[in-house]
């Protein structure tokens, strides 16, 4: 687990690649996560029970230079509008 936070409110980032069952999951405690930010999960597949959250969804696309990235954030559910508020840099 890798936590970055932010004034508007912290991102946490699972990488679930060595999970082997879903209760090691809540190890991690990537419920507190889940409800008190915003939580990025490669190998969301592993999430078992908790896959019901409503998922955010990002683009990666390459900037002007070679190491320039840029990412697009995008959730459905009326929970993301304010979570995402405040990580822009534009």
């Amino acid at each position: 687990v890798q936590l970055y936070e932010f004034p508007a409110g912290d991102v946490y980032h699972f990488d679930l690649y060595r999970i082997e069952n879903s209760e090691e999951i809540f190890e991690l405690g990537i419920e507190d996560a889940m409800s008190d930010g915003i939580s990025l999960i490669e190998w969301p597949d592993r999430l078992g029970d908790l896959s019901q959250y409503s998922p955010l969804n990002i683009a990666f696309s390459s900037g002007a230079s070679d190491s320039e990235r840029h990412l697009k954030l995008q959730g459905s559910a009326s929970i993301w509008a304010p979570r995402l508020q405040g990580l822009s840099d534009e």
